[in-house]
């Protein structure tokens, strides 16, 4: 099973953490868990590159962490706000249909 640990201060999206295989399928043929990283991807970039946010990433086979700095600006927050909240949006659909292969996790930090 993947494991999506959204990380929130003050209510306000942060970061995540995502870890482990589905097991969906076969390791490379994984629709589930091709659908999870690409969502996760592509809020990454969107932080990165569209937004030029300074953000902790590590990205391996099995393992996905990205973490917001904290000293940036409200506005820059507001942004990437959107993109972690539509990213969360993506992963809870996911999680409906595939309740057995996606576990979310939303914690303080």
């Amino acid at each position: 099973m993947t494991e999506a640990i959204i990380s929130r201060s003050g209510g306000r999206c942060v970061g995540f953490e995502i870890t482990g295989h589905t097991e969906f399928a076969e390791y490379g043929s994984d629709i589930v868990c091709s659908a999870i990283s690409a969502i996760a991807q592509t809020c990454v970039l969107g932080l990165s590159e569209h937004l030029n946010l300074d953000i902790a990433c590590v990205i391996e086979e099995g393992y996905m962490y990205c973490m917001l700095d904290s000293a940036i600006a409200d506005s820059d927050w507001s942004l990437a706000e959107i993109l972690f909240e539509t990213m969360l949006l993506g992963l809870k659909s996911i999680a409906l249909s595939y309740a057995n292969n996606l576990k979310i996790i939303e914690r303080e930090v």
